[in-house]
């Protein structure tokens, strides 16, 4: 797998992307959102048993300050990368599954691993659909609108849509 990505698809990847010039603007959001994707999947690959072999995982204190603190992670990684969900108690880690209040604070690490994943993962195939219309922009497979206006593809980007519709009450 390693040997693919480096000798096939990273070459392939940087030939079709040569001529694909970001803004500083353009660029920012890009890392906003591939940081706020990348802390939700980190978050919860933190709590996968069978590939972290740490102690911290068997400890009933730490599972349960890692059940209450995903929905605050959600948050942050919401506001990094503007991503609008349509389900605001997955992000807000309510009424997810049955039992979900005790199995996510319970003593095994495994509940927030699968629901973090899952939640991180959504973002992952949002944040591709992100890039690739960026990328037909960019390339000129765009549509006419966000050929000429840039700008207003840009306001319409899931960053700025997320934080035009929040209001500090939600």
């Amino acid at each position: 797998m390693a040997d693919f990505l480096i000798k096939t698809y990273t070459p392939a990847l940087r030939n079709l992307t040569r001529d694909v010039h970001l803004t500083m603007f353009e660029k920012l959001g890009l890392g906003l959102r591939v940081a706020g994707t990348g802390l939700k999947l980190l978050y919860a690959f933190a709590w996968q048993e069978q590939i972290i072999k740490a102690g911290y995982l068997n400890d009933h204190e730490v599972n349960d300050i890692g059940g209450v603190a995903m929905p605050y992670v959600n948050m942050l990684c919401n506001a990094l990368n503007g991503f609008k969900h349509s389900d605001h108690e997955v992000q807000s880690c309510k009424n997810v599954y049955p039992g979900d209040d005790t199995c996510r604070t319970g003593p095994s690490p495994h509940a927030k691993w699968h629901e973090m994943s899952a939640n991180g993962l959504l973002d992952l195939i949002l944040l591709a659909d992100d890039i690739n219309g960026m990328l037909s922009q960019k390339l000129g497979r765009g549509d006419a609108v966000s050929r000429r206006w840039p700008l207003l593809k840009a306001l319409n980007s899931p960053w700025f849509s997320f934080w035009g519709g929040w209001s500090p009450g939600e």
